[in-house]
């Protein structure tokens, strides 16, 4: 008998009320279980076995569909996340390296085109870790300080072979390329202009404790969360996995849907604030109805 009380409250933690309840699957066929453990019960608790089996039966028949859609969500999330963690990055090298000079037009348009690309490219296929994202990295700052002093033509020659292997990776002409290279060294030896001063800092938010950093870090996938944002109905939501190249949450819906995606540091704060009260884990037992709460 607690063990099938105790299934019902592990898979009823991803339930929730969808309109009419009356029209609830999952409402409906819990209180069919009830009605037959009253109607059938006889002092034999063979009875709550087999409403036990039933159960875990109606629990996988609902997970498959949703286990096909959360792989699908995974897949697009994790290309969409490391898509834009590296058009970030990118963004991120090129600014900071050209905060405090004034770069040719030319110049400027390479690097936020088809060096942008380049760089992409070798990102997404290699990795943050990769050698060939550091030698593109180097490569651009190489070109970059470039633009910052006398240029005596055969300075720019080492520059060229790693920017040369970096637009390989676009599949582009060896025509192309060159045309492309003699365009920035031309541009580069002709810049000689100030920079103007740095750009502004960036807002500061206060940091989570590290008790909440902590607990959110140790979240396992599974684990059921409920969201009680200001401004936002509350929901809740599972979390799918911790996606390794940019340390994104991702939480999807008891349908396998996206719900939401974190920020080790937001998720931290939210719970901390006890806007994200942590259930429990589906595969688990109930957990308390209160969670684990944050502080207000």
């Amino acid at each position: 008998m607690r063990a099938l009380f105790r299934e019902i409250g592990a898979v009823s933690i991803g339930w929730g009320p969808e309109g009419d309840t009356a029209n609830d699957e999952f409402l409906r066929f819990v209180q069919l279980l009830v009605m037959r453990v009253i109607s059938d019960f006889d002092g034999d608790p063979e009875i709550f076995r087999e409403c036990l089996e039933d159960l875990r039966r109606y629990a996988r028949a609902r997970q498959g569909p949703a286990r096909v859609l959360e792989q699908r969500t995974l897949a697009a999330e994790t290309g969409r996340v490391e898509a834009q963690a590296a058009r970030e990055a990118i963004a991120h090298l090129i600014g900071g390296a050209t905060a405090d000079i004034a770069l040719p037009k030319a110049v400027t348009g390479f690097l936020r085109g088809k060096w942008s690309d380049a760089l992409f490219v070798i990102r997404l296929r290699d990795g943050a870790a990769s050698e060939e994202w550091g030698l593109a990295v180097e490569a651009t700052g190489r070109l970059i300080a470039l633009a910052g002093a006398e240029t005596p033509a055969g300075d720019f020659a080492p520059v060229a072979a790693g920017v040369r292997m970096g637009l390989a990776r676009l599949g582009l002409d060896e025509a192309t390329v060159e045309s492309m290279l003699a365009d920035v060294e031309s541009a580069l030896g002709a810049n000689k202009v100030a920079a103007p001063g740095t750009s502004p800092a960036r807002p500061v938010r206060a940091a989570a404790s590290p008790r909440f950093v902590q607990i959110a870090d140790k979240l396992a996938p599974d684990t059921w969360i409920e969201f009680r944002m200001p401004g936002v109905t509350t929901h809740r939501a599972r979390l799918l996995t911790k996606i390794p190249r940019t340390g994104q949450f991702l939480f999807v819906t008891r349908e396998g849907a996206k719900a939401s995606d974190w920020s080790l540091e937001e998720l931290a704060l939210a719970i901390e604030h006890g806007e994200a009260v942590i259930l429990g884990s589906a595969g688990g037992s109930a957990p308390p109805s209160h969670g684990i709460p944050g502080r207000r």
